[in-house]
């Protein structure tokens, strides 16, 4: 309710598990030093708990045409953010390409990504979560250069971002889609 239509940016969280062979989902092959490892993502709830370690990976789906940005800030336990740090576009994720389109399905970072996922780690013993921020805007962000690496955001950038970009925000979750494999 009162989400404007061409705003919708529709978010899935996969966390990666070693298969089993039991297992019917389509798997990530991920080559890991010697040998190779084979990766199912699993569904996450939004609010869903991530714990040191997991693997993950995010599919994004945008109802425009534009170009995308991925902003994750560490929460703690007192409420507080930590400082924003552009996580997407890179040219380690998709070679740096960040366009959008209606329809498409985006993978961060991509299955031929080296690696396919990204791996969670605690910077704090007082963090409690990550925010992560989606932003989809009709042209590239001009005073932005693309590296191979995060990039640390200043407070004012981000809120200058989030104010040009920013939308109503609502939630809608799959219904029993947690722990669903990919």
């Amino acid at each position: 309710t009162g989400v404007a239509a061409d705003t919708v940016i529709g978010v899935t969280l996969w966390r990666l598990r070693p298969s089993r062979k039991a297992d019917t989902g389509e798997r990530i092959i991920a080559h890991e030093g010697p040998g190779s490892v084979e990766w199912l993502p699993e569904r996450v709830a939004s609010n869903g708990r991530l714990s040191k370690g997991d693997r993950i990976r995010i599919s994004i789906e945008a109802a425009r045409t534009g170009y995308l940005y991925v902003v994750d800030q560490e929460l703690y336990a007192d409420g507080s953010k930590g400082e924003p740090y552009l996580i997407f576009p890179t040219t380690r994720t998709r070679g740096g390409d960040n366009s959008v389109k209606a329809g498409r399905v985006i993978e961060i970072p991509a299955q031929d990504d080296s690696p396919p996922y990204f791996t969670l780690q605690r910077t704090r013993d007082a963090q409690a979560g990550e925010s992560v921020t989606v932003l989809v805007s009709p042209t590239p962000i001009p005073a932005l250069t693309i590296t191979d690496k995060q990039q640390r955001l200043s407070a004012e950038t981000f809120a200058s971002w989030e104010k040009s970009w920013g939308a109503q925000v609502g939630r809608l979750e799959m219904a029993n889609g947690e722990g669903k494999p990919w």
